[in-house]
């Protein structure tokens, strides 16, 4: 496990410079009207995808870990999923485009079929590559999957750049750029991966779909409604403020899930040593493993997302321009909500691998539903939903489902929950005070971050890496 963990760090740790510079370059260019008509199509495809997809990939890697039936018959039955799941959106998405009141009210009036073709065909692919990621996750080949999506990835920095110098850049030729990068990952996961698809007897194929069902049943109404919250908010503001808002609400989302995109990169490692750890009921494995994303992960991204939240309009004017100032206090915002995102992903797996789906499902059914009735109350009122408002309604909402699990999760380890939340508050306090401090002297953003940056690790060398192991080893096991 710890090899595949640190090359995935190291991989996800150069994407996410990667992601850094694409999500600085591609909004400032496109500018916020456009950056919002191209957010909202993504978002409506992944609002499809997420909701025909029923919580499923969680069960893919799930079976794949157990071992309980062979791989190649799971891989051919889930792969025959993704089939059926492409094909429903494609035919929905086709019919949209046909329909005024498809135009009007599904895609809020964004009429460039171009960009919801692409958008279609960037959805589906990038879905694929995803279960193909989890696939190689579970099965023990992270390694080889991390360097081709490495590559993938630098090939489209490449390409970007190079449209950008032939000041051909567009909305367009990011999605094609984009598609020909997952294309070329795909292409060569098949060819380097080993990936095993057989045919299977019908009997197997019912056995599979059974163990898919009872695994996912506790999680139905929880994936329906979850799609629906985490669709709703954005279509509201669509149809409220408009694609500059739209625009203004991504840009925040996007540039303060950068971590984000990082950590998740682990999760499903995580959950597939976790499911193996629970298995063998070796608790202590499941506690060390919760303790490291809380411990280590937690502090990487409180050092970006608190960065980031005491210097918005100084990085914002920087990186993209004053065009985007309109999203500093969603930014601010959502900063919040990032961070929080490390705590709410490890936690779900704890969830996941111990097979507490219905416990999980109910909770997080109930307090997303609250927000989806925050959402219902600006659609049908006369009150506007601007990208502040979308912005605190998540943080509010995901702060409630995140503490309830914490509290669930704690007491499902045998850990003190006094002691893990002073001790987190202490070393979230001490990060932002010393960001805090260098801010004081007001430095260009450039030397800031290398004085914080430079303090943290003095700090943390000092107090024998106070910011991780020290934690650690305060928590009782």
């Amino acid at each position: 496990m710890q090899k595949r963990i640190i090359f995935k760090i190291l991989s996800s740790g150069i994407n996410f410079f990667i992601s850094i510079f694409l999500g600085i370059i591609v909004p400032r260019i496109l500018g916020p009207k456009v950056y919002g008509d191209y957010s909202y199509v993504i978002s409506t495809y992944a609002f499809f995808l997420q909701i025909l997809l029923f919580s499923s990939n969680t069960a893919y890697i799930y079976f794949l870990s157990t071992k309980k039936h062979k791989i190649q018959s799971v891989n051919s039955f889930y792969f025959i999923y993704l089939f059926l799941v492409a094909i429903i959106t494609i035919s929905i998405s086709i019919f949209s485009f046909n329909l005024d009141l498809g135009l009007l009210y599904l895609w809020n009036n964004i009429t460039d079929l171009k960009i919801l073709i692409l958008g279609l065909v960037f959805g589906l692919l990038f879905n694929f590559q995803q279960r193909l990621i989890d696939y190689s996750d579970s099965s023990l080949q992270t390694i080889k999957s991390e360097k081709i999506r490495l590559l993938a990835k630098i090939i489209t920095l490449v390409l970007v750049v190079v449209f950008i110098s032939l000041n051909i850049f567009n909305i367009y030729g990011y999605l094609i750029i984009n598609i020909l990068s997952i294309i070329i990952f795909i292409i060569c996961f098949f060819s380097l991966i080993k990936i095993n698809i057989e045919k299977f007897c019908k009997n197997e194929f019912i056995e599979i779909f059974n163990d898919f069902y009872y695994y996912l049943k506790p999680l139905f109404i929880f994936a329906i409604v979850s799609s629906i919250y985490s669709y709703f908010g954005k279509y509201v503001l669509q149809s409220s403020s408009g694609s500059l808002a739209q625009g203004y609400f991504n840009f925040a989302f996007q540039i303060t899930m950068i971590p984000v995109g990082f950590i998740y990169s682990l999760m499903s490692v995580f959950l597939s040593d976790m499911t193996k750890l629970n298995d063998k009921k070796d608790f202590i494995g499941l506690r060390k493993i919760f303790n490291f994303a809380v411990n280590k992960l937690f502090v990487i991204h409180a050092v970006f997302s608190f960065f980031l939240l005491i210097n918005t309009n100084e990085l914002i004017v920087l990186l993209v321009g004053e065009s985007y100032l309109n999203s500093v206090s969603s930014i601010k915002a959502l900063c919040v909500f990032s961070l929080f995102n490390t705590l709410g992903m490890i936690s779900s797996n704890i969830f996941y691998s111990t097979g507490r789906n219905k416990l999980y499902s109910n909770i997080n059914t109930l307090i997303m539903f609250l927000g989806i009735l925050c959402y219902a109350y600006y659609y049908f009122s006369d009150n506007k939903l601007n990208a502040l408002g979308l912005s605190l309604i998540m943080v509010f909402i995901y702060s409630l489902r995140l503490f309830i699990q914490l509290i669930y999760n704690l007491n499902y380890l045998k850990i003190k929950k006094f002691k893990f939340f002073i001790n987190l508050i202490k070393n979230s306090l001490l990060i932002l005070l010393i960001i805090y401090f260098v801010n004081i002297f007001e430095l260009t953003i450039f030397f800031n971050a290398i004085i914080t940056i430079t303090i943290l690790i003095l700090v943390n060398f000092v107090f024998k890496d106070y910011l991780g192991i020290l934690l650690i080893k305060k928590i009782k096991k």
